[in-house]
């Protein structure tokens, strides 16, 4: 056994003569190591699905290297999950993700479930909400996805300000604001984003239009 950057791995004594080489995955306590490289799972129509380890840990694959590395798709596991409770129908299901959990029930705005590199997360609005690591995006469901959702978000000392006041809405006078952010320009509206199409200039933008946008997506 050797180590190298990437940590332990099994290789022939006398190579060049021999070449072969497998990782070494070093499981939780109490659990039995367990030796992979490329380890073929099954097949998902057809495709061979493989468990295989990348610097940033374990992760499935649907496809053989010899395909265009960007058209492969990945998933890597869960941190709550160990190596040798990793089959085929759980590599499927992880292949499957994003996950759409439901729409929200107060704005009919869907919650996609996903897990990535920092852990499992959803989506809502465009904004990513942290899933708790105990917790898996493939069985998390409606009511515990706005649990999260209602919680609030540690945000940073400096409070994001508008670009301009819209005005506010006719019917309760809540105030309509017009934000820049990570993905685009949005309005906010009783706390909640919507997000503007790439097509809407937002200097020229009125609170009529705002208006027609909330009420369209309160609708969907």
């Amino acid at each position: 056994m050797r180590k190298n950057g990437t940590g332990p791995f099994v290789a022939c004594t006398n190579y060049p003569d021999c070449d072969y080489i497998r990782s070494e995955v070093f499981p939780n306590e109490n659990e039995e190591e367990t030796l992979f490289e490329n380890k073929i799972l099954g097949k998902d129509k057809g495709i061979e699905v493989l468990l295989k380890k990348g610097p940033y840990g374990p992760y499935v694959q649907l496809g053989l290297d010899d395909k265009d590395k960007k058209s492969l798709k990945r998933a890597s596991i869960p941190k709550n999950i160990t190596i040798n409770d990793v089959d085929i129908e759980l590599a499927k299901k992880l292949l499957a993700l994003p996950r759409e959990v439901g729409e929200h029930p107060e704005t009919g705005e869907m919650i996609i479930a996903n897990n990535g590199r920092y852990g499992p997360y959803l989506k809502y609005n465009n904004i990513f909400y942290s899933i708790p690591k105990d917790e898996s995006p493939l069985t998390i469901g409606i009511n515990r996805a706005v649990d999260i959702l209602s919680k609030p978000k540690k945000s940073s000392n400096r409070s994001i300000k508008p670009l301009r006041e819209l005005g506010t809405h006719p019917e309760n006078q809540e105030k309509i604001s017009l934000f820049k952010g990570r993905y685009g320009f949005y309005t906010k509206y009783k706390g909640v984003n919507f997000s503007l199409t790439k097509s809407i200039d937002p200097e020229k933008i009125k609170l009529e239009d705002i208006l027609k946008i909330i009420e369209k997506k309160q609708k969907r």
